[in-house]
């Protein structure tokens, strides 16, 4: 295929066998001699049929008033793919009584592919298709990718591993959680976050990633600056806001860094960064500043504090190019520190936006118990419902797991069993459930 370079806009409809001239007809020595038909499927990595994509094909027909009086028009054609991820075209096959005409090759025809939710790197792209009377042409089964690198990154942590994640938790987390140093705040000045304050922040944040499976972030000069500008903001007007007014000191940067970041105001330091990933509160419940800590895409963040406040800088330009895990849940799959364990909001979320959880439901189950988890926000984009802003580059849901379904009782370890169904491929394709394992311990001394 030859990449192109556009996108245009279409809605999800059945896709149909597009016929054109019958059989028969002539004109200024054409002839149509009979019909080819042209079929194809689109599936993703997962072996997902894929709905939605727009296949155009660029014709020609037979016509006694065409522009250029050479009795030839070109047409354009379009069909969806349906559920399954197929489309079909029915195709004229026109011979010419005058083999020397410039326009002898008749019977090529070109094909040019759109994915209309731009969920797919492969694609726009063309292919040209010669057809012949009587004969039919399936073109087989196209896989589509929706990252450009799949899997876990290689700084992940082995969750199956209970002492792999005992050991990470105690070195790269509880060691760093300390009272650390408040950085004052003279006028519209704030003292610089120490490096050691940052160092520690950084450890805990690059934990939470690597327990979920995505890489490494680093902190920069210009982020941290940015950040501790955005906590002074916080800090002067007494309230967190995202979209703060500076009445004090005027500062643009700490403005508008407050829109790029994840906001706080109690814990510093490590124990911090933990706050975030609780995300408890009503206003919460879509557990934004958790999904912006483990953005697959992201690769640098900054921090920085102002007595109290804090401010994690989170929405610096990523890549799409970075390893990214099909799915991230918090708690993760796999051995879990309890001492992380979010108050039961739980999450999973899918790292592509064209999936429909609108049917979506959350089955818990441990000792013998098993309950239906509350649902308590539902995010996507286009085919999905509830919030439809790009947090950390997730979509999926939030959920409430009972806490007799969680408890751990002294150094025991409770598996809680989780399964998600009802998801379904740009609202047509109905995956299948997902069922994964937590094992919640003791992970402290």
């Amino acid at each position: 295929m030859i990449l192109a370079a556009a996108i245009v806009a279409a809605s999800l409809a059945a896709p149909q066998a597009v016929a054109q001239d019958a059989q028969g007809v002539t004109e200024g020595g054409l002839s149509v001699t009979g019909q080819s038909v042209i079929t194809a499927r689109f599936v993703d990595e997962n072996g997902w049929p894929v709905p939605g994509i727009e296949a155009t094909l660029f014709d020609r027909e037979i016509a006694a008033d065409s522009l250029w009086g050479d009795n030839l028009d070109s047409v354009q054609r379009t069909a969806i793919t349906d559920k399954n991820g197929r489309f079909t075209f029915q195709v004229a096959v026109i011979a010419s009584a005058d083999p020397g005409a410039w326009y002898s090759n008749l019977n090529t025809v070109s094909l040019v592919y759109w994915d209309t939710s731009a969920v797919f790197d492969d694609l726009p792209a063309t292919e040209e298709i010669t057809v012949q009377a009587g004969k039919n042409q399936d073109l087989g089964t196209y896989r589509l990718r929706s990252t450009a690198k799949r899997g876990r990154a290689a700084s992940s942590i082995k969750t199956s591993s209970k002492k792999k994640v005992k050991k990470a938790y105690r070195k790269r987390y509880a060691a760093q959680v300390r009272a650390e140093k408040m950085p004052k705040v003279m006028g519209c000045r704030v003292a610089a976050t120490s490096a050691g304050t940052r160092k520690r922040t950084l450890s805990a944040v690059n934990f939470m990633r690597a327990m979920a499976g995505v890489g490494s972030v680093t902190f920069t000069k210009k982020l941290n600056s940015a950040a501790s500008q955005a906590a002074r903001v916080q800090f002067s007007n007494g309230y967190l806001s995202h979209f703060p007014i500076d009445k004090r000191c005027k500062s643009s940067l700490g403005a508008t860094a407050s829109s790029s970041s994840n906001l706080s105001m109690g814990a510093i330091g490590a124990a911090n960064i933990a706050q975030y990933m609780d995300d408890f509160g009503e206003n919460n419940y879509a557990v934004g500043h958790r999904r912006w800590i483990l953005d697959p895409q992201q690769k640098t963040m900054g921090v920085g504090f102002a007595g109290s406040y804090g401010a994690l800088y989170v929405m610096a330009p990523g890549s799409e190019n970075n390893t990214t895990p099909a799915t991230i849940a918090w708690p993760t799959p796999g051995y879990f520190p309890v001492e992380l364990e979010p108050d039961g909001r739980w999450s999973f979320h899918y790292t592509r936006s064209d999936l429909d959880f609108s049917k979506a439901t959350v089955k818990v189950s441990a000792v013998g118990k098993a309950k239906r988890a509350r649902i308590i926000y539902r995010s996507g984009s286009t085919y999905g419902t509830g919030g439809t802003s790009i947090l950390g580059h997730t979509w999926g849901l939030s959920f409430t797991v009972p806490k007799s379904i969680r408890r751990v009782k002294g150094r025991a370890t409770t598996s809680v069993k989780v399964t998600v169904s009802g998801v379904s491929v740009r609202g047509a394709y109905k995956i299948a459930p997902v069922t994964y394992t937590v094992k919640l311990f003791k992970a402290g001394k």
